[in-house]
């Protein structure tokens, strides 16, 4: 076998891996977005984000609803969508609410605290433990024939 084949050939098998490792990362994203998007709508029955609980309400928003934040509409929460992507070889999950105020629950004002729908950094432990369980699946779908 000459050289260049041998090269060629290795060139080859790297192309087929780097298709694999995209492949295996876009189906973790798959799987992983019905589970982030379980773990964010839980939330709002508890009143507390990934990070924490919520700020309770202000006793002016006590009078005109109840806790927990952020559920008086429940338009945030029927807005949510998590979607799996890809971005170069990475699988990626977005998480979308179409209400344009969610941003600033999400970074707080200087009339309102921050109340936080989705990790600022990091991941939250059961967020991690989603992905986990996604990519085990993913990868046993990869060894399938």
């Amino acid at each position: 076998m000459s050289l260049a084949r041998l090269i060629d050939g290795l060139r080859r098998i790297g192309d087929c891996l780097a298709h694999a490792e995209s492949t295996v990362a876009h189906r973790v994203a798959e799987l992983a977005a019905p589970g982030i998007s379980s773990l964010i709508d839980s939330q709002f029955d508890t009143g507390t984000g990934p990070e924490g609980p919520w700020a309770p309400l202000s006793p002016r928003t006590l009078r005109k609803h109840g806790p927990p934040p952020l559920t008086d509409t429940r338009a945030m929460r029927a807005s949510l969508r998590a979607t799996a992507g890809s971005r170069g070889p990475h699988g990626t999950v977005t998480v979308r609410f179409s209400p344009r105020y969610t941003r600033f629950h999400q970074t707080g004002t200087r009339h309102m605290p921050r109340r936080l729908l989705v990790p600022r950094a990091g991941l939250p432990s059961a967020w991690r433990e989603v992905l986990r369980r996604a990519s085990e699946q993913a990868t046993r779908e990869a060894g399938r024939p």
